[in-house]
């Protein structure tokens, strides 16, 4: 919240270009640990998450069960329309768009974006299977009493390092952190220019700023 209204939408992406470093990092960092603590390393992680079924590229089933699963009708009918929604009318997304110079650029953060999505996904579906496989060779390691979503979280208090796991850590906050600046920005944005701003079109630059920082302020301590 602090760093949003001081700041606005300069300070939402510059803070999100270090969480995504961070992000990142830190699970490309678990990752590698994973690994090492795995008999055969990344060899045995692939051949076991390949048997399982689970490094498994494209699921050609074409039943009418399989609308909720990702079987390759499903995600090639399904993710464009997805993907169109956000792109085109989300605020949170728009508002990144606003801020390049021309549409020239604004078309060129789109697709460094798409081309980016596909080593992130590669590392967190990789840290997903890596987890599968290190609680397989170390079942006595695991919470028997925690969720799925635990698992994770688990592993980063247990096994890494303390500074390692505070990097991680730091991760984790960084996903959460740059989708709640993003919001609040958007929001009191959105607020402020298509309502406030439409009312009283003659209102000055540094009232509508006024404005959009008490707004966040108050989107924040409401979230």
């Amino acid at each position: 919240t602090v760093y949003t209204v001081l700041g606005g939408i300069e300070a939402v992406i510059w803070t999100d270009v270090l969480q995504v470093f961070v992000l990142l990092g830190g699970a490309l960092l678990s990752l590698i640990i994973m690994a090492q603590a795995i008999d055969g390393g990344f060899a045995t992680i692939f051949a076991e998450g390949l048997s399982a079924g689970k490094l498994k590229m494209v699921d050609l089933d074409f039943s009418v069960t399989s609308i909720t699963t990702t079987a390759l009708w499903v995600v090639l009918l399904g993710k464009p329309f997805e993907s169109l929604i956000s792109y085109t009318s989300d605020q949170t997304v728009v508002q990144r768009y606003l801020t390049t110079p021309d549409q020239k650029s604004a078309a060129r953060s789109i697709w460094t974006n798409a081309i980016l999505t596909i080593p992130a996904s590669i590392i967190f579906f990789g840290a997903g299977t890596a987890l599968w496989a290190y609680y397989r060779s170390h079942p006595e390691m695991l919470n028997p009493t925690g969720r799925i979503d635990d698992i994770f979280p688990w592993f980063i208090a247990q096994q890494l390092p303390s500074g390692v796991a505070g990097l991680v850590i730091a991760g984790l906050f960084a996903a959460a952190m740059s989708s709640l600046d993003s919001s609040m920005n958007s929001m009191a944005t959105a607020a402020t220019t298509d309502f406030y701003r439409r009312f009283r079109p003659n209102v000055s630059d540094r009232r509508c700023l006024s404005l959009a920082r008490w707004l966040t302020v108050i989107l924040g301590v409401v979230g």
